[in-house]
């Protein structure tokens, strides 16, 4: 049987920890283990950890505070060599089939090369009340697409070792907007992606949440407009298309490289921008993102 590192990065997260551990301990699939990184909790959170490793069901180690995106790239490159590796949030609640069905079918494909499972979300409130389903549609799942859009959160993600190794080359210096997005982008320029249009996690939406989703159509545009035209924090699809070039260009096939290119020079003239918004393999999937996206792209907020 494969073995499988469950990795999961915590911050005051006592409201709905223990409910997430025993989720991850009643998993079907039984080759697990589980490492934690607190980055920095000054509730019980700590204190929970300790009761689960004392009953040697986790591992878990005290880190400064970071913000998730650098704990989950600390946890990845520190790992030790598994077959498989998930990303785990500390609020969620994993169906009792989800580690066994990744496992399954990205034991199917060819594991020489960076593989990642991805699911849409059954989404929940604070008291799993189900609210509806998110990141369920048809994607492309191709470079092109990673590279303007996030297709699925990384609490649902199970990769291989190759694309742990994608990280390992990752540096904290780097810009990556947040650690899942950068693989998956990582993982579609140079490998596979498997996405599952079935759920077996509650994708927990509550005031705290880091990363969230939505299915009110006005609440996916304010939280979209907000984040492009009111937010410091700019350019995120240019930046981690650099990170990429930076890191992984030549593990890219030639199709691949032209891509990421048309993104990272954008900015460089207008001939440019207009070369990235007629593009047909770098696009969003509903036509009123991509109005959205050319605009953006016309005033340098990619």
């Amino acid at each position: 049987m494969k073995k499988v590192l469950i990795l999961m990065s915590t911050y005051n997260g006592e409201k709905y920890l223990k409910q997430q551990i025993d989720s991850l301990l009643n998993q079907s699939y039984l080759n697990i283990d589980i490492l934690v990184r607190d980055d920095g909790s000054n509730d019980k959170t700590q204190q929970i950890l300790n009761e689960y490793q004392k009953k040697n069901q986790l591992k878990w180690y005290q880190g400064e505070n970071k913000k998730p995106a650098k704990s989950f790239l600390e946890l990845t490159k520190i790992a030790e060599r598994y077959d498989y590796y998930c990303f785990c949030d500390q609020d969620d609640i994993w169906e009792k089939e989800k580690v066994k069905i990744a496992i399954n079918k990205l034991e199917n494909e060819n594991k020489d090369i960076p593989l990642l499972y991805c699911s849409s979300t059954k989404l929940v409130d604070d008291n799993l009340v189900f609210l509806g389903h998110g990141h369920k549609k048809k994607y492309r799942l191709n470079f092109g697409e990673a590279l303007v859009q996030a297709i699925s959160p990384g609490c649902t993600f199970v990769f291989n070792y190759e694309a742990k190794i994608l990280m390992d080359e990752v540096d904290e210096s780097d810009f990556f907007s947040m650690h899942d997005y950068l693989l998956l982008c990582s993982v579609l320029g140079t490998g596979k992606v498997i996405y599952d249009d079935q759920s077996y996690i509650l994708y927990r939406q509550h005031a705290n949440n880091v990363v969230g989703t939505s299915i009110n159509k006005y609440e996916i545009f304010l939280s979209r407009f907000n984040r492009f035209f009111r937010s410091n924090s700019k350019n995120t699809r240019l930046k981690t298309a650099e990170t990429i070039e930076k890191r992984f260009f030549t593990k890219l096939n030639a199709d691949n490289q032209k891509l990421l290119l048309t993104v990272v020079n954008y900015q460089n003239s207008f001939f440019n921008k207009l070369k990235l918004i007629r593009n047909n393999k770098i696009k969003m999937l509903a036509k009123s993102d991509n109005i959205l996206l050319n605009l953006l792209i016309m005033i340098n907020r990619v």
